[in-house]
């Protein structure tokens, strides 16, 4: 589990962030070796091979440079990967056995770095370029969705839904994920939203004081893109829509209010709505209460698709 202080000084300095490198970071790591190997030789192996440099499955550090602002150009921060200082490179990678990766090292730092850039942009153009747009606009529409979120329920409320993972409470941000670590007061927290992510990751600068940085997955009701104009949409309203649609399996309270990233409280009104509209009904399973949709909703999702 990860936890650090988070005072009301670092409270005010919460803020989001889209990078499109952290992005083909986290997309190459879910690609496999095998897939990547032959046209990406040393990212694959800095990501998997011997004693690679983050115990397999992850790249180094240096490639993915804290953001400066809201968002980077992709080659603005291929830029700072190109000319990542040699001292840092060495540092992050000292415990490499890949002779690929030590081969390349001995022929200079600076012909690393280059090297990495030119495979990271590579892998963008294969596999994101047609499709950041898109992918972009569902993480702005995530963060606009956690914004107006904080700026009604208060941003502890919209910190403790990100995910159930994460949780804060008395001033200590906790999520329940990854290798055990504490930090003491931190100086701020950067967050960004990630597609096909099943939970959150925290990343922590090494190479300079920096706030720590939480991906976490985009919500449910951001994640199908901009919100509907149709009639369904405009009687119902995009939340319950939403909330109506992902109840053809049954669902509790909380479980929602995590996929959604809304509050208890949100969900509960919504829900109540919906149950006496017929369009949900409620069951007892041990000690949860689940909803789940009626017939009566089979007709009225199928227009919700249309809109």
């Amino acid at each position: 589990m990860f936890s650090c202080e988070l005072d009301r000084r670092a409270l005010g300095r919460v803020r989001f962030f889209i990078s499109p490198l952290w992005t083909a970071a986290r997309a190459l790591r879910g690609t496999g070796r095998q897939r990547t190997a032959r046209r990406l030789p040393l990212l694959t192996e800095l990501m998997y091979g011997a004693g690679g440099a983050r115990g397999g499955g992850g790249l180094p550090p240096f490639f993915t440079p804290w953001p400066e602002g809201y968002e980077s150009s992709l080659d603005d921060e291929l830029h700072r990967v190109a000319t990542t200082p040699p001292e840092r490179i060495r540092a992050e990678l000292a415990r490499t056995r890949s002779p690929l990766v030590r081969g390349t090292l001995e022929r200079g730092e600076d012909l690393l770095a280059r090297t990495a850039a030119r495979e990271l942009a590579a892998f963008w153009d294969g596999a994101l370029r047609t499709r950041w747009p898109e992918l972009r606009a569902r993480l702005d529409a995530d963060i606009g969705h956690r914004a107006r979120q904080a700026s009604r329920d208060g941003l502890d409320e919209m910190l403790g839904t990100l995910h159930p993972a994460v949780g804060l409470a008395g001033g200590l941000l906790t999520v329940a994920a990854g290798r055990p670590r504490r930090l003491g007061p931190v100086d701020g927290l950067l967050l960004m939203p990630v597609r096909g992510s099943d939970g959150p990751v925290v990343a922590v600068g090494t190479a300079d004081p920096s706030p720590p940085a939480l991906l976490y997955p985009v919500a449910a009701a951001t994640a199908a893109g901009r919100s509907g104009q149709g009639p369904v949409h405009r009687l119902m309203g995009d939340t319950r829509t939403l909330l109506l649609a992902d109840l053809t399996t049954a669902r509790s309270t909380a479980e929602l209010a995590g996929r959604h990233g809304l509050t208890p409280s949100t969900v509960s009104y919504h829900l109540g709505v919906l149950l006496r509209s017929g369009l949900v009904t409620r069951h007892r399973e041990a000690r949860r209460v689940l909803y789940v949709c009626t017939h009566r909703a089979a007709p009225v999702l199928e227009l919700a698709r249309r809109d």
